[in-house]
């Protein structure tokens, strides 16, 4: 008779129960991935852009938009990164809240083997920034296009985007307290 180890047989048994983990799916994120607070007028806030289409065999390339309050934050630089072919790849249109087809691409294929950073962007926070304000990722609808499978050159893919949140300080009581004097 075999003998199975206790913490063998759990995670056989967790296994078993839950099946196969499943794959990350492919995403196009800002980075930081989670909300930034106590901002104040004039800080800078900087965003890494990475994709990762190693669930899906990679990508021949694709288009994205950032999107931003144009009242609470100020576009201060946008850096695209030497990756894929240069012809194939475009810096983004700065619109009123909006930078627009973001495009990289290549025929040898992109985020394959795991993440890839396209750029940063470079904000600055303003005066009128309500408490909170938000940035996020998305599709394009613009000349960026949409993600095509570097597996089989012609499926479109849907990765998963996301927004950021930014914060002013909260207010403490004592400085509550001032404003109404």
């Amino acid at each position: 008779m075999k003998c199975v180890k206790p913490a063998t047989m759990m995670a056989m048994m967790v296994v078993g129960l839950m099946g196969p983990l499943p794959a990350q799916a492919a995403s196009v994120q800002l980075v930081p991935t989670s909300a930034i607070s106590g901002l104040d007028d004039g800080d800078l806030v900087t965003f890494d852009l990475v994709i990762d289409f190693s669930t899906e065999g990679g990508t021949l390339g694709g288009g994205l938009d950032v999107l931003y309050d144009s009242a609470a934050l100020d576009v201060i630089s946008v850096n695209r990164a030497a990756v894929g072919d240069e012809d194939f790849s475009r810096d983004p249109d700065s619109l009123s809240d909006l930078l627009e087809s973001w495009a990289v691409g290549d025929f040898d294929g992109l985020a394959d083997s795991g993440p890839v950073l396209l750029g940063s962007v470079q904000f600055q926070v303003l005066p009128a920034m309500p408490d909170t304000a938000e940035v996020s990722v998305s599709a394009t609808t613009g000349v960026g296009g949409p993600w095509v499978s570097g597996s089989d050159f012609v499926s479109l893919l849907t990765p998963q985007y996301n927004q950021v949140q930014l914060s002013r300080p909260s207010p403490t009581v004592f400085e509550d307290g001032f404003e109404d004097l």
